[in-house]
């Protein structure tokens, strides 16, 4: 037996050790001066809106919590928010790209679109989930119902005569409207339009549908006017902006729970101390009072949280969806 040979390996090992030591103290050394150079803000739909606007205001915001460091928005729309989303996926995870990703791309197009090649949850690292922008079902005021119960058993009474618009197939809202058929027994028709939530409004403000699933923001001012019916909200606590209007949840119907939210997310692999810095700093910036008045006028509500509490919601409503797709056997041919 040659008792020499560990011996021989000594310094081997030794340079082993020295080595990963060594990359132990630069990761340390970045970790502890991130960021020291421009980091890039993928926003995945074009400037204007709701969402670009948000990605302004954390820019804005999060400089001065980030060393000073300058935030570049770089708007990659096309694909419904594919192209931009993509790019993250295949940056490199340093802490130096990040997308302003919203739940109707990244979470609900992977379970429709069979040409998307990320998986959002394998692909991604989440790192703050921002803001919500809660969902309801509102009606022409020639549907008798008033309430979530007499809307769903007028739907039943006379199945298909509640048409249901929204901003297209396969969107979270159109989901959701699945989910609540599903769920409540609703008997009624889905009337997509691609043209966005503007003329979905109109047509419904003019009787050539009677219903729709809208966001907030946009059937809230006609519901508080009187020109259309707030049935229900699908989140889990009422809307800010339409206090009135009740949760689904509270109708006794549980489990359907849907709005649109964005919020920051990095490439897989991205460390988690730089990942939980820019967590901490994304939630001072969205509990900062003057950003939350200037996020609800956008109709938009703030919520802060974790990084695991994001992580949790993204793959929950990935199985969620992907589920509802299953089960209502939609196609989307792209």
């Amino acid at each position: 037996m040659d008792v020499t040979s560990p011996l021989k390996r000594l310094p081997h090992l030794a340079a082993i050790l020295l080595s990963c030591l060594s990359a132990g103290i630069q990761a340390q050394d970045d970790i502890a001066s991130y960021p020291n150079k421009p980091i890039r803000l993928i926003v995945p739909f074009g400037p204007g809106g709701a969402g670009d606007a948000v990605a302004r205001l954390m820019a804005e915001r999060l400089r001065p919590m980030l060393n000073n460091a300058t935030i570049l928005i770089e708007n990659k729309p096309g694909a419904g928010g594919a192209i931009g989303t993509t790019e993250l996926a295949r940056a490199k995870p340093d802490g130096y790209t990040l997308l302003l990703a919203f739940d109707g791309n990244l979470v609900v197009a992977p379970t429709l679109v069979k040409s998307i090649t990320f998986h959002p949850v394998k692909d991604f690292q989440p790192v703050a989930k921002l803001v919500n922008l809660p969902i309801m079902v509102v009606a022409h005021p020639s549907v008798k119902a008033n309430n979530i119960k007499e809307f769903i058993d007028q739907s039943k009474f006379k199945p298909g005569e509640i048409t249901y618009g929204t901003t297209g197939v396969g969107n979270t809202m159109h989901l959701a409207g699945e989910l609540l058929r599903t769920r409540a027994g609703m008997a009624w028709t889905h009337v997509p339009y691609a043209s966005g939530g503007a003329k979905t409004l109109t047509d419904l403000a003019g009787g050539f549908i009677n219903s729709a699933i809208l966001s907030v923001s946009v059937a809230g001012p006609m519901i508080r006017d009187g020109r259309l019916k707030g049935i229900g909200v699908f989140s889990d606590k009422r809307a800010l902006l339409l206090p009135d209007v009740p949760t689904f949840q509270e109708a006794g119907i549980g489990g359907i729970e849907a709005s649109s939210w964005l919020g920051l997310v990095a490439p897989a692999g991205t460390p988690r101390p730089l990942v939980d810095r820019l967590n901490k700093a994304a939630n001072e910036v969205i509990r900062n009072p003057d950003v939350v008045v200037r996020l609800q006028a956008l109709a938009l509500e703030p919520t802060p949280g974790s990084v695991d509490e994001f992580d949790t919601i993204i793959k929950s409503e990935f199985a969620k969806w992907t589920q509802v797709v299953k089960d209502a056997n939609i196609k989307v041919e792209q």
